[in-house]
């Protein structure tokens, strides 16, 4: 299972290099923007945005967080520290970061978390870098009962029919390509 993993990661990785990724995180941004205008008219209080910070092989969401900001809606994005992923506003200095608890409950009242994949399935199975960061907060949030929902932002061509799972591995609520738009997981 871990060396079917580890090759799917490098093949979607070499694919990812190769896409438009601006172009791709442009689309995706005004998917997202959508979502949360429907969102916002039932919850108006709740627009927060967990997102992360796009890597080389995934879509470039510079034009989302611009949009975010341009609407008022606030966002958090993810620093590692140590074995998890703690969430603060862009910019926060090293001295004010959140501890553990602070920072799952800022995750916690988001109405939107987005996670990066190499690949996501329907059944809203996915295929992180194999840290298990995201596999990590998502429990935490899910035992709390408090987890928002979760959107996996990914390319066409990482929308497969099967991702690998192992036991420890969170599934998403939902997944974003540009081509689909945010499409609710089957499972």
């Amino acid at each position: 299972m871990q060396q079917h993993k580890s090759s799917l990661r490098i093949h979607m990785q070499q694919r990812s290099r190769q896409a438009n990724r601006q172009q791709q995180g442009r689309v995706v941004a005004q998917h997202i923007i959508d979502f949360l205008h429907t969102c916002s008219q039932q919850h108006p209080h709740s627009c927060r945005v967990a997102l992360f910070v796009s890597m080389r092989d995934e879509i470039d969401l510079s034009m989302l967080q611009q949009q975010l900001q341009q609407h008022n809606i606030a966002q958090l994005i993810p620093y590692v520290c140590g074995q998890q992923l703690l969430f603060a506003a862009p910019h926060t200095h090293a001295n004010c970061m959140p501890n553990s608890t602070t920072s799952l409950q800022h995750v916690a009242q988001c109405c939107l978390l987005l996670l990066p994949g190499l690949a996501f399935d329907a059944q809203g199975h996915r295929l992180g870098r194999g840290g298990g960061y995201y596999d990590r907060l998502l429990l935490r949030l899910r035992q709390e009962s408090c987890c928002p929902v979760t959107v996996g932002v990914c390319m066409q061509h990482q929308l497969i029919e099967t991702v690998p799972t192992q036991p420890h591995d969170q599934h998403v609520d939902a997944v974003c390509t540009p081509d689909l738009g945010i499409r609710y997981c089957s499972s």
